[in-house]
């Protein structure tokens, strides 16, 4: 099944709706609460890579789909800087969807602003790579 929800817990929403459990049943199944269900639907909470397994094991859908793009990036985040990092990668990630989705701005400026992320991340990618020992480097 492909989901199509944009973000995680509209992603777990929508399977789960389609497998027809309740929270309480997927939370049975998965070994965790129904309040945890919640929260990850409503966006308050992400799963590490363990519980999201179990989740798409038991919704019968691929990792992958259930965790969306942001995924890997999310769980980098866990994994370098804790539950903070995660909190942070998500706000950051909702900021600038909710920017590109519904804002006011006009496309010109958000070409722009899309350019000025990109230019950034090259920028402080070149800049930490010189301090990286070379047999550090990746090539």
């Amino acid at each position: 099944m492909e989901l199509q929800g944009n973000n995680f817990g509209e992603r777990l929403l929508e399977a789960r709706k389609a497998k027809e459990f309740t929270r309480e049943n997927l939370a049975k199944l998965v070994h965790i609460s129904s309040k945890t269900i919640a929260n990850y639907e409503s966006g308050e909470r992400y799963p590490t890579i363990d519980i999201a397994s179990r989740l798409a094991a038991a919704l019968d859908v691929s990792v992958a789909s259930l965790l969306g793009e942001e995924g890997e990036i999310i769980e980098k985040a866990r994994k370098d800087f804790g539950s903070k990092g995660v909190r942070d990668m998500r706000e950051l990630i909702d900021d600038v969807t909710g920017l590109f989705a519904g804002g006011e701005l006009p496309e010109e400026d958000k070409d722009a602003l899309m350019r000025a992320f990109s230019d950034a991340y090259f920028t402080a990618k070149e800049k930490n790579n010189r301090f990286t020992p070379k047999k550090y480097r990746k090539n």
